[in-house]
């Protein structure tokens, strides 16, 4: 208890960065994987891999989650001002977890 962890977050673009992105986050590993370009959510592109999706929530901060709940467990640190996800440098935790501590 206490102890914080600080996963490694790595949202890398391919080559066809508009149609996927690779996701790799050593403490959450069931969310990695190959995510594909599904149209767009609060006017910004949706990346989907099953029930996990990449999204722009409301307040313009990418999340790494449901879109369609609009909860994420990790989100950008700043707002993204439509720079692509892969661009973002940190992440932190989502507010529905113990503490907002920033992830890089």
């Amino acid at each position: 208890v206490g102890k914080t962890t600080r996963p490694l977050v790595s949202i890398a673009s391919q080559e066809l960065q508009k149609y996927t992105l690779t996701c790799t986050i050593e403490a959450y590993s069931n969310i990695n994987g190959c995510y594909i370009r599904s149209g767009k959510h609060n006017r910004q592109p949706l990346w989907v891999k099953g029930a996990v999706s990449i999204f722009s929530d409301a307040s313009g901060h990418w999340k790494v989650g449901s879109y369609e709940e609009g909860t994420g467990v990790l989100k950008s640190a700043a707002k993204h001002e439509s720079a692509l996800p892969h661009t973002v440098a940190e992440w932190m935790r989502s507010p529905l977890e113990e503490s907002e501590t920033t992830w890089v």
